[in-house]
């Protein structure tokens, strides 16, 4: 059994928390396996290659969490310590390192942090960018992407390289308005997926470096950033990728940061562009709006009536595709056979329970959002009909505040759905078989049902 650190001190049991040079294969290993699915092209067509790379990448984030932080990761099953602030601490002063080393390895994780991203810029961008593009330049033309959907506004586009190959065209937007706004930006710079695939990778590195202040305002060792620098999944998801969830965590931990500098105002204001690039942050509004209530609900309803005011013919547009998302598709997640096996009533039945998990956890965890944060959108992601790996994303930054092992294995196994790709290229269909499903969520379920289903009991802000 480890030795926890008493308050105050820099030991767990007898081990530093960065053991020498291991950082370095750790993170060899990682930049190899990235490497190698950055070369594939498409996640998840090559099955076998894309399963060996991303073991590799997988291994190589693993060992880096065995070296930065034992006591939390180093038994894989083994409960965490019901207090990160007593786990997640920095090397001894009784056993003193060469500063320089340590400073060398701490610049290794921020330099290979940058290299994974940069690896991965090869890999095609997922068909929501076609969608971001197309919505962008949309607005240009006078086209309200909330009444307007690419299959009728193709016809009143210029020419478009990318409308034939825009996910569910038949729909208008299901993008806020921090999103769209964003979308007519990056247009404007250029109307090229390399340009919102570089605009991703900028915010990805500020998010780096947001998560580093909020570390370093906890007390935490900075190295640590790595539990999300490290991660495979953002680094395929965003730079890799160009998924928009970046943008949405960069706001949404900035509100985390202004808040605990007691910042009321430009918490508001994050957390609304939080909601801004993407509708799931709303679920977080009593954890934030819990200090100054009129202050935080006054601001962030200004901020949002601007930011909504280009498009204000759009009305019950804001929303009524998004219902049409969560009402009726399903994709790699127990919950959506669940759902389904329930017939009409299934979907609105999950509704109804997320909605009282958010309450109950808002209400339990009101003097602590981050920890409220935590478990509201685990909630969601165990509820949500769809479950697309880049949504697992969300939860990775709280993991360095909230170690938890049944999510950093959901958020690793996650990967696993982007063999979806791959039957879709084979099929024609995108599906995912429901044993990639189960390898995914069975292990994931059996450690919540140890205890490890929610955010560790005791803690509190450091």
């Amino acid at each position: 059994m480890a030795v926890i650190a008493a308050p105050g001190t820099n030991r767990v049991g007898d081990r530093p928390l960065i053991r020498g040079a291991a950082v370095y294969p750790a993170g060899i290993l990682l930049l190899f396996g990235l490497a190698w699915l950055g070369r594939l092209g498409i996640l998840g067509q090559d099955r076998g290659a894309f399963l060996l790379a991303y073991v590799l990448a997988t291994a190589g984030y693993l060992l880096f969490l065995r070296i930065a932080a034992p006591s939390v990761f180093g038994r894989f099953g083994n409960r965490p310590n019901s207090d990160p602030a007593q786990t997640l601490v920095e090397e001894s002063p009784k056993r003193p390192r060469d500063s320089r080393s340590r400073t060398f390895r701490l610049a290794w994780v921020l330099c290979v942090a940058v290299a994974a991203r940069l690896l991965v810029m090869g890999i095609p961008a997922s068909d929501d960018v076609y969608r971001y593009l197309w919505e962008g330049r949309a607005q240009s033309v006078g086209i309200n992407p909330y009444l307007t959907s690419p299959s009728v506004g193709a016809s009143l586009t210029p020419a478009d390289p990318y409308a034939e190959r825009i996910n569910h065209p038949e729909w208008t937007t299901i993008y806020p308005p921090a999103a769209q706004l964003l979308f007519r930006m990056a247009v404007v710079l250029s109307y090229k997926l390399e340009t919102w695939k570089w605009l991703c990778l900028v915010a990805d590195l500020a998010l780096i470096g947001v998560i580093w202040l909020w570390i370093r305002s906890r007390g935490r060792p900075v190295h640590h950033v790595g539990i999300y620098a490290w991660h495979p999944l953002p680094v395929l998801a965003f730079a890799g990728e160009g998924h928009l969830d970046v943008w949405m965590l960069l706001a949404l931990v900035s509100a985390f940061v202004a808040l605990r500098a007691g910042r009321s105002i430009w918490a508001a204001l994050a957390w609304t562009f939080a909601v801004g690039f993407k509708f799931v942050p709303a679920a977080l509004f009593f954890l934030f709006a819990r200090a100054r209530w009129w202050t935080f609900l006054g601001v962030s309803l200004a901020a949002a009536l601007l930011l909504a005011l280009p498009f204000r013919d759009a009305g019950v547009g804001f929303v009524s595709s998004l219902f049409g998302f969560g009402l009726k598709l399903g994709h790699n997640s127990p919950a959506y056979w669940a759902a389904e096996s329930l017939g009409s009533v299934g979907r609105w039945m999950l509704l109804l329970g997320f909605a009282l998990a958010t309450a109950w956890c808002s209400w339990r965890s009101r003097r602590d959002p981050e920890r409220g944060a935590f478990l509201v959108l685990g909630w969601f992601l165990a509820l949500s009909p769809t479950v697309h790996p880049w949504y697992l994303t969300w939860m990775i930054p709280l993991l360095i505040r909230f170690p938890s092992q049944p999510w950093v294995y959901l958020s690793l196994a996650a990967g696993l759905a982007y063999l979806a790709y791959g039957y879709q290229a084979e099929t024609g269909a995108f599906h995912l078989p429901p044993v990639w499903t189960l390898v995914q969520f069975v292990p994931f379920y059996l450690l919540a049902l140890r205890g490890e289903f929610r955010s560790p009991r005791g803690a509190t802000a450091a």
